[in-house]
């Protein structure tokens, strides 16, 4: 909790408006949005997971994707700013929860918080910019949670020191 309150209190101190002012909003929201799945990838490697946990993303994040290219075409809302009809479902907001939802998913709720609450405000910039509606954010959240819940393997590793040997057991679930 106490890295969360630190990392606001920073955000807040470089970003003043990022809440009030539409434009910061939409800026800030494009860059986390294409920053969590980077970090989605260092958490991988930080885990010693790269090569199945890399892969296992690299699939959920393509599906998420892949669905929300299709769900737009099909729904073809038009957005709230009238710049076209492709605002069903938010792929930002999906994008985003797919990479907080795979780490959850793969690796624990305790290092996926941060994500989350990195994703819930791409959500809320998506909205605030005007170029999507909230149930289209809603949509694009609960896709990529969906998804990765199908198709994000877990991992559990479970180390114990016996004469020296480690073992670790990677559970699928």
């Amino acid at each position: 909790m106490k890295k969360i309150i630190i990392f606001f209190v920073i955000l807040s101190n470089l970003y003043a408006n990022i809440f009030t002012d539409k434009e910061k909003a939409r800026k800030i929201g494009d860059i986390v949005q294409i920053s969590l799945p980077f970090y989605a990838i260092v958490t991988t490697i930080y885990n010693d997971d790269f090569v199945d946990g890399g892969k296992n993303f690299l699939i959920s994040f393509v599906s998420t994707q892949a669905s929300v290219e299709i769900l737009k075409r099909v729904v073809r809302e038009e957005r709230p700013n009238k710049s076209n009809s492709l605002s069903f479902p938010s792929g930002h907001s999906a994008a985003s929860f797919t990479s907080a939802s795979f780490i959850h998913k793969r690796y624990g709720l305790n290092q996926a918080i941060i994500p989350y609450i990195l994703a819930t405000y791409v959500g809320y910039s998506r909205v605030k910019a005007r170029k999507h509606y909230t149930h289209d954010v809603i949509a694009g959240g609960l896709l990529a949670g969906m998804i990765s819940y199908f198709l994000v393997d877990r991992k559990i590793s479970i180390e114990s020191v016996n004469k020296g040997a480690i073992i670790t057991f990677n559970l699928n679930f």
